[in-house]
């Protein structure tokens, strides 16, 4: 008999794709855990950052969305458990044709107000935000749009692709 912790056992990732078949874009790479981010969760849903040295970074204010985190690590789920601490395995989601997701909060801000059509960008915590709630005002990389608004803590999003010159 197996015995698990039933602590979680309601647990769900805070992205998830909405199309059973869809064309976004899975990357695999390392996450790379400073000395700043050490102790900051990651929800799937949240900006990632492909930082110099090859490995994703969580996204703020005014950094390049190389797409949208795919795995979790936070006290509720954590894909890095039992991984070296300083760089462990990780996806990104990049967008595409039909890149639509739902996402749950806590990886998107929930202030202010959250308007269809709105593009998302990372805020200083690397959770997507709209401009004007505390995020970057750089309109030429926005890492989502907001297609539907489900409640105040779910939205459907459409992940954008990075275009050539944002990965280079």
């Amino acid at each position: 008999m197996f015995r698990v912790s039933l602590a979680n056992a309601f647990a769900h990732r805070t992205l998830r794709p909405l199309l059973e078949k869809h064309q976004a874009t899975p990357v695999a790479g390392t996450v790379s855990f400073v000395t700043d981010q050490a102790t900051t969760p990651i929800y799937s849903g949240m900006v990632a950052k492909l930082h110099t040295d090859g490995t994703f970074r969580i996204a703020a204010n005014g950094d390049i969305a190389y797409g949208l985190f795919a795995l979790d690590a936070n006290p509720t789920i954590n894909d890095l458990d039992g991984q070296p601490a300083d760089l462990a395995p990780f996806a990104i989601w990049q967008g595409g044709p039909d890149a639509y997701f739902r996402i749950d909060s806590p990886a998107f801000n929930t202030g202010g107000s959250i308007a269809v059509g709105a593009f998302l960008y990372p805020d200083a915590a690397g959770k997507l935000a709209i401009s004007g709630q505390n995020s970057a005002t750089n309109a030429e990389s926005p890492a989502a749009q907001i297609v539907e608004v489900v409640s105040a803590t779910r939205l459907v999003i459409r992940v954008l692709l990075p275009t050539a010159a944002d990965v280079a």
